[in-house]
């Protein structure tokens, strides 16, 4: 009788290691594509997942919007945190149906940067610099003619505007922030734009040699079709005049893959419901990046929203 106990404890020890380990296997991490190291998305990232089981959502850095689409469409992500402008116009080449909005985030301000001295002259005798006026940047109607530099999804947005605002501009693409800002001060482009969560950690240290250029309202007016919105920023290191400089705005959002199985698609439900039920957190701890103030449970975004099936929902609850 002891010898079948001892035998029983033993198989049902055996069946219950072998249904946890299935467990464990079938659990899914999520991996949600964010932006570089020190940008707005990795930071909110963190901050959110620190709060909602941070050992389920893996992060996946990135140069910005555009690879974050790309891998999304390849497959090799789950979620990531694109900017809506860079979306409607991927979908202008590309089937965008499987991507569906999780989460509304924060307006992503549009920075046009140059530098206060630009060391040109235009204007002057037979062609030269000789007796020219000094070529000074305000806003980005100056930029006509000139070049203009940018990053990763920065880059799409940059070409949106051109196109929109008429603003004939040649833009140069770079692979990091820092080489365009060193490409920007050694005057090989006039200017750089950064589009992103104000205060943006590549910006908020640029000292007063550098400004922000102005998008008036009448530009403004033209880019209002593909979605931008009014907005303000400020740099207060940065000089002349770096407080309430008008500009645009896009829609950040964390974008996942349409997901019908309940092994990814109820991780990503869960992230929601997390957020939105911490919203309040992490909008007034110290500490926790600004841009949590401008996020709101009742902005679905401008993408198709994500609807998880009733029955996935009911499966959570239980």
């Amino acid at each position: 009788m002891r010898k079948s106990f001892i035998m029983l404890l033993t198989f049902l020890f055996i069946v219950t290691t072998f249904i946890n380990y299935g467990i464990a296997q079938d659990s899914s991490q999520i991996k949600i594509g964010t932006g570089g190291p020190a940008g707005t998305y990795s930071r909110m990232f963190k901050e959110m997942t620190a709060i909602c089981n941070q050992n389920v959502y893996i992060e996946v850095g990135s140069s910005g919007s555009m690879e974050n689409i790309e891998k999304l469409l390849a497959n090799e992500i789950n979620a990531a945190m694109v900017q809506t402008d860079v979306l409607f116009l991927k979908a202008r080449t590309e089937d965008m149906g499987a991507i569906k909005t999780l989460l509304a985030l924060h307006p992503e301000e549009v920075h046009f940067i140059a530098k206060g001295d630009t060391g040109l002259k235009s204007g002057g005798y037979f062609g030269t610099s000789i007796g020219g006026k000094a070529v000074v940047f305000n806003s980005i109607s100056d930029l006509e003619g000139y070049t203009v530099g940018a990053v990763g999804g920065s880059s799409i947005t940059a070409q949106i505007i051109r196109l929109q605002s008429e603003i004939s501009y040649k833009l140069v693409e770079f692979s990091k922030n820092e080489e365009m800002l060193s490409a920007l001060q050694a005057g090989t482009i006039q200017a750089a734009v950064m589009v992103g969560g104000a205060p943006m950690a590549a910006i908020k240290d640029l000292g007063r040699e550098y400004k922000l250029l102005t998008i008036s309202e009448q530009i403004t007016k033209k880019l209002a079709d593909m979605g931008y919105k009014p907005a303000k920023v400020t740099y207060s290191k940065m000089g002349p005049g770096g407080t309430g400089i008008p500009t645009v705005a896009t829609d950040a959002l964390l974008v996942m893959r349409e997901y019908k199985s309940p092994r990814y698609a109820i991780p990503l439900m869960q992230l929601r419901e997390c957020v939105y039920k911490n919203l309040t957190d992490l909008q007034e701890t110290t500490g926790k990046h600004p841009k949590w103030i401008d996020v709101k449970e009742d902005n679905k975004g401008k993408w198709a929203f994500m609807v998880f099936p009733a029955s996935l929902t009911t499966t959570v609850k239980k």
